[in-house]
């Protein structure tokens, strides 16, 4: 008699929940502190010498600064490396930069770090390059694209290294006009 009048009362709380319609609404909050994307060129253009200084000196000049470590006031930092692709560091040490990567393609970077800014919190960005982007289209286009404040330390001489030296050349000192005159 208990297990049927247990069984009744069971059947008709099911059928009023069933009629009723019941929605369950859980909510939960989470609070991320902003945070400030360090994008930092890993190529090997950043480690020539140049009219500027040892770019890879002033790079590790910089990741041990307060550039690291207070990017913003209340805003902790977020680390990336890129080359040809966008890589996150956990920790941004000067240290850890090898400087290894063949191309560069900032845009690419950039279009990465995009799908990244909801997840991280991500109010605004750094870039520190040379600015010699050899692959990929205008960064210029997706810096717009992103909605967010890039800003950019450039590193190196913009001026344009001369990679030959003629120093002697050695000819005849009489050529006349229509005449091939060989050159060393």
């Amino acid at each position: 008699r208990w297990f049927f009048s247990l069984l009744r009362a069971v059947t008709l709380s099911l059928l009023a929940t069933i009629i009723f319609e019941p929605v369950l609404r859980l909510t939960s909050r989470e609070t991320l502190p902003p945070s400030v994307a360090i994008l930092i060129d890993d190529t090997q253009s950043m480690s020539i010498v140049d009219g500027g200084g040892d770019r890879a000196a002033i790079l590790r000049g910089l990741l041990a600064g307060d550039l690291v470590r207070k990017p913003s006031p209340g805003a902790t930092a977020a680390g990336f490396f890129f080359s040809s692709a966008l890589r996150p560091v956990l920790r941004l040490e000067p240290d850890s930069v090898r400087l290894k990567g063949e191309t560069t393609d900032i845009s690419e970077a950039l279009a990465r770090l995009k799908e990244r800014l909801s997840a991280g919190n991500i109010q605004a960005g750094i870039l520190i390059s040379d600015g010699n982007y050899n692959v990929g289209r205008n960064p210029l286009y997706d810096a717009e694209a992103l909605g967010i404040p890039i800003n950019t330390i450039g590193i190196g001489d913009t001026t344009e290294q001369k990679d030959v030296l003629v120093k002697k050349v050695v000819t005849n000192d009489i050529a006349y006009s229509g005449t091939r005159v060989p050159v060393d």
